[in-house]
């Protein structure tokens, strides 16, 4: 078990745009992608730079501030970021409010950690999920209001700090409403739907997901595939015996390949029985497959998953396993159409199932991966490097998540999280599945 790291806070604050005349009051609507996740927990990063000469005098002289005044003068362009979700009375479903005389603004946290940065900053090993929690700050919800955003940036003497940036999952930057065209009203039924599910009680408070205790034996590990592997895998699904008889033009993406081969790692190492059904899923960019397509520069809410049905035995089968994954996520990427991803109440209906459950079915038996490679992560330089890591934090077993790789060249970055014996197996059966 991991040592229990002390954190000393140093400061909470909140910082908000410059005062300005130009700043007013405003009122956010959600769109059919936000109310979806309204009431889930929320995403979150972290950023680890590496400075091995820096002291506290400096990172409290010089970073702190000018990460402060750098998100203030942001704030200005993206006023809700500051605001609160709500959901007044006479409202059929939420929205975020910006008031600039109530005192709105991100919270602020600056904090210093006694742990080891190359450990949790590296990819060499596994690393308790725990060990992360002590770097992440918390968002303020209540029944009433939620924060949107919140920010932690902790000092590691003489190592080097990491930002850590927390969204509400109903987070939407893009401000022109008018884009997503909601013809069948879905952002007010999955309001009701959320209402329905809280007997009536308008709260934003999240629901309750399983977390992990202290001493947990839950680890996360990264591991990589090159470009060398992509064509591996790519070589191999397309010389499938059985998937040539079909003569099928395939989608064999970077990110169907990763997960094709994730999954049947996964499935394999947690020792999933072969008889059971398993859920294979991918996540989609909306943008350009609505009705009118998205501008390349909205990053709001705008992802849709998408699943197929399978058996263990084909996912685990020796011969054909990656190529039979790699052939059912293949389909689902393809046949995404408008009127797929645009909703439908049985997506929230689903959603809500999914919960009621506790989070979802046993443990490898709903495959999906958060993140993508396309997100360029690594170019978060803001002055003092690109960051050495950077992470997702997701705690339940059997979690995925993808960045593109630090190490560049369209390689591609693969996080896990899993039961220390189950990562075991997992790494013997990445690494060797590839050689």
């Amino acid at each position: 078990m991991a040592e229990k790291h002390k954190v000393k806070i140093h400061s909470v604050s909140k910082i908000s745009p410059p005062s300005s005349d130009s700043v007013t009051a405003s009122t956010l609507p959600l769109t059919y992608f936000d109310t979806l996740w309204l009431k889930f927990p929320p995403s979150e990063r972290l950023f680890f730079y590496q400075i091995t000469d820096l002291t506290f005098d400096l990172f409290n002289s010089v970073i702190i501030p000018k990460l402060a005044d750098s998100l203030s003068l942001t704030l200005l362009h993206y006023l809700p970021l500051a605001g609160h979700i709500m959901w007044p009375a006479d409202s059929a479903k939420p929205a975020i409010y910006y008031f600039p005389d109530q005192n709105d603004g991100v919270s602020f946290t600056v904090a210093e950690s006694d742990a080891d940065f190359s450990h949790l900053s590296g990819n060499n090993g596994n690393r308790e999920a725990v060990e992360f929690h002590h770097l992440t700050p918390q968002l303020s919800i209540s029944d009433d209001k939620a924060e949107v955003v919140a920010i932690q940036i902790t000092l590691f003497p003489k190592q080097g700090f990491c930002i850590s940036v927390l969204t509400h999952h109903a987070l939407i930057p893009c401000f022109d409403r008018t884009l997503i065209k909601d013809r069948k009203g879905l952002d007010v039924v999955y309001a009701n739907h959320w209402l329905a599910f809280q007997s009536h009680k308008r709260s934003l408070k999240l629901v309750s997901m399983p977390v992990l205790k202290a001493h947990s034996s839950v680890v996360r590990k990264s591991f990589e595939l090159t470009r060398e592997d992509m064509k591996k895998l790519r070589d191999k699904v397309q010389g499938n015996e059985v998937l040539i008889r079909k003569a099928k033009e395939l989608h064999l993406s970077s990110y169907v390949l990763t997960c094709a081969y994730v999954y049947v790692c996964l499935v394999k190492a947690m020792g999933v029985e072969g008889d059971a059904p398993v859920m294979l899923r991918v996540g989609a960019n909306c943008r350009s497959r609505l009705d009118p397509p998205l501008p390349v520069n909205y990053f709001g809410n705008c992802v849709s998953g998408h699943g197929t049905p399978a058996k263990v035995s084909d996912v685990v089968d020796p011969e054909n396993g990656i190529a039979f994954v790699a052939d059912k996520l293949s389909d689902l990427v393809k046949g995404l159409k408008r009127e797929v991803i645009e909703g439908s109440e049985e997506k929230i209906l689903n959603l809500l199932k999914y919960v009621k459950e506790g989070g979802g079915q046993a443990p490898g038996r709903l495959l999906g991966v958060a993140g993508s490679n396309r997100f360029d992560v690594y170019g978060s330089d803001f002055g003092w490097g690109k960051p050495k890591t950077v992470e997702i934090i997701l705690d339940r077993v059997g979690s995925i998540y993808l960045v593109e790789s630090r190490n560049g060249g369209g390689a591609v970055e693969v996080g896990v999280v899993l039961e220390k014996p189950q990562m075991e197996a997992f790494s013997s059966l990445f690494v060797n599945g590839l050689n």
